[in-house]
């Protein structure tokens, strides 16, 4: 399995660490708005979802897109995660390698 996330926003807000848009390659395909979920030291990815109210009005959710056979599932876990974490380690490089060394702020006049 080759993922390849394409774009990562951090949020950390309560368990919710953030959303990454991921691509399989091999399929072609592109899963967009997927949340990368942390607690207790736990993390795991939520495909999309669509929120909805149960018979009780309480609210819930339910993925629009998942698979079927839990082996996969967790395959496409790890594979996922590690490509997150592959953007992630690249995106915060290429911030760091990127600030200005010199601080110029204060030497504009505008």
């Amino acid at each position: 399995m080759s993922i390849i996330c394409l774009k990562f926003n951090k949020v950390d807000k309560g368990h919710l660490i953030g959303f990454a848009d991921l691509l399989l390659t091999k399929q072609g395909m592109e899963i967009r708005g997927c949340q990368l979920m942390q607690k207790e030291g736990r993390r795991w990815l939520s495909m999309p979802s669509k929120e909805y109210q149960d018979a009780a009005g309480e609210k819930k959710y339910y993925s629009i897109v998942k698979y079927q056979d839990k082996e996969v599932d967790k395959q496409f876990q790890v594979y996922a995660m590690k490509a997150i974490d592959e953007y992630i380690q690249l995106h915060s490089q290429n911030t760091q390698e990127n600030k200005p060394t010199n601080n110029f702020d204060n030497q504009v006049p505008f």
